[in-house]
């Protein structure tokens, strides 16, 4: 109790002649509640309490930033700054005005279309930017079918389903060049695929109604390489075709590194 309260309950007691005592019982006082170390963490709060618009990864390609939320929304917005705007290049030099942001969307969120793998958590290695001369991708995995998909980011849509591996998709990479896409699966390989520079579309396809059905190869869709080494799930890749390797992860915590060309490890 504060100076306050206790002056008013000494004037009540004088006023009524009641025994000090029997006015503080009468009054009900917050305990503090007390947990034990480490019963309440942050994962719990976070599980607890879900949310479909918390972001699984966040790509950057061009001046357009990528994003996929949990519920397997996309959107592509545009990346701001005072350089990029005035036509300079994009630096983090002194002399930079102060000025960053996320502008209008260049594609509205949708669904990526696909429903996901059972006992699956997708998360950031599930998905990957590709570039190529003519359209920006974003390969996407964990697709219940044991597929990954590469989606055009102007126009929201699949554009090409590849299932080589015998379970779910689990971790994609894509080269800095853009030439080579890596995906490492619950089936413990790792396939690498082609990245064909540009799209064949069936001369036919000038309709709208007969636009679903142009024939589009963004990708190989019988890979390059396949390898093998792990005893359990592929979490994580890397592939790079300046230092011609590729790295994979797994559950089982071995580590294999394969050359992107040949395909020794």
């Amino acid at each position: 109790m504060n100076c306050n309260s206790q002056q008013w309950l000494t004037r009540l007691r004088i006023s009524a002649k009641l025994p000090f005592s029997y006015f503080v019982r009468s009054i009900p006082i917050a305990h503090p509640l007390c947990f034990a170390p480490g019963s309440i963490g942050l994962p719990c709060i976070l599980s607890s309490t879900s949310n479909p618009s918390m972001l699984l990864y966040v790509g950057l390609v061009d001046s357009n930033i990528v994003l996929v939320n949990q519920g397997r929304t996309i959107s592509v917005k545009l990346w701001l700054t005072s350089q990029l705007q005035s036509g300079g290049n994009f630096t983090f030099s002194g002399s930079q005005d102060h000025f960053f942001g996320i502008g209008s969307d260049i594609l509205f969120p949708r669904k990526t279309g696909s429903p996901l793998a059972e006992n699956i958590k997708p998360g950031a290695p599930c998905y990957a930017t590709l570039q190529t001369p003519t359209e920006n991708f974003l390969i996407s995995s964990s697709n219940w079918d044991n597929s990954f998909k590469v989606i055009s980011l102007s126009e929201g849509r699949v554009v090409q389903s590849i299932r080589q591996h015998k379970d779910v998709v689990t971790a994609v990479s894509v080269t800095s060049d853009g030439s080579i896409v890596a995906t490492g699966s619950h089936d413990t390989t790792v396939m690498l695929w082609e990245v064909c520079q540009g799209r064949a579309h069936d001369k036919r396809a000038s309709s709208s109604q007969n636009e679903l059905s142009r024939r589009e190869t963004v990708v190989s869709r019988t890979p390059l390489h396949i390898f093998c080494g792990h005893d359990d799930t592929v979490t994580c890749l890397y592939a790079s075709s300046e230092l011609d390797i590729v790295m994979s992860g797994s559950k089982d915590g071995s580590c294999v590194i394969h050359t992107l060309r040949e395909g020794r490890s």
